[in-house]
């Protein structure tokens, strides 16, 4: 997330890092939220896929690795925004 869209959210890099974080860590334990992923993903799949992959949780290990590999990646980034501004 740019820094502009965390200004819009009203989040600071510091909260914004420790939700990630958060959300990543419950997206393979926590029953709630892999339920929203799967009504997430039932927007974009056909209902087939849907069923036979995410809603059996087969996609659920493949894309937790990528998926906190991309959050890493988002928030150094972000890091990197803020502290090129900061020097300035």
């Amino acid at each position: 997330m740019t820094p502009p869209r965390l200004r819009d959210h009203k989040r600071t890099l510091t909260e914004f890092s420790a939700l990630l974080r958060e959300r990543t860590d419950r997206l393979n334990t926590d029953p709630a939220l892999r339920l929203g992923f799967v009504k997430e993903m039932q927007r974009f799949l056909p209902a087939q896929t849907v069923r036979e992959t995410v809603g059996k949780g087969l996609c659920r290990d493949y894309l937790s690795a990528p998926i906190q590999e991309e959050a890493g990646q988002a928030l150094a980034a972000a890091e990197h925004s803020r502290s090129g501004r900061t020097s300035s």
